[in-house]
């Protein structure tokens, strides 16, 4: 993982839709806290009962939750990977460091 003390990191835009007695949802929950430490992550939790919940799994046809967008880009549901999840944010990063 990168180190986020080495460069001055923008807040990657999470989007977790959730739903109450989901246990991928508290799996994923646990992993976007784990990931908040290295990782500058401005989480934001949606209901998937809620308007923007329906919406967001309409749109990406997501079976079952969680859901995660990244930047507002699909990102995967149901069991969240934490090496895929890391590698993702990896590139995000390693992006941003090199504008």
């Amino acid at each position: 993982m990168l180190d986020p003390d080495r460069y001055d990191q923008q807040a990657v835009e999470i989007v977790f839709v959730t739903s109450p007695r989901c246990h991928f949802c508290r799996d994923a929950s646990e992993l976007l806290e784990d990931l908040g430490d290295p990782y500058a992550l401005n989480v934001r939790e949606v209901a998937l009962e809620s308007v923007e919940g329906v919406a967001i799994a309409s749109r990406f046809r997501v079976p079952f939750p969680p859901v995660l967008l990244i930047d507002g880009n699909y990102f995967g549901h149901g069991r969240i990977s934490r090496r895929k999840l890391t590698k993702a944010l990896d590139a995000i990063v390693g992006a941003e460091v090199a504008k």
